[in-house]
């Protein structure tokens, strides 16, 4: 079946308009993300500082942590350069 002229400009715009809106939830998307790292870069930071905290505190009373190294964080740097691999690959 062959659609007419109004059609074609009618699917034409639709199609437009579908893209222009894919593209604006893109962004938004990409924001949001670009948030979220952040936010968890922090976080990270800030469970870095409270194991040092801890262990600390844990040293100067002279008795053994409760946490093992599993609570123990990775290194800061090392997070954020694997999340601007991952900005990079996105």
């Amino acid at each position: 079946m062959a659609i007419n002229n109004e059609q074609t400009n009618l699917y034409t715009r639709t199609m437009n308009e579908a893209k222009k809106s894919m593209e604006a939830c893109e962004l938004d998307i990409e924001r949001e993300l670009k948030k979220t790292r952040e936010k968890l870069v922090g976080l990270q930071e800030s469970k870095d500082m409270f194991w040092r905290i801890y262990q600390s505190a844990a040293t100067i009373l002279g008795k053994k942590t409760e946490l093992k190294n599993k609570a123990q964080p990775p290194n800061p740097e090392v997070i954020e350069s694997k999340l601007l691999e991952n900005n990079a690959n996105n």
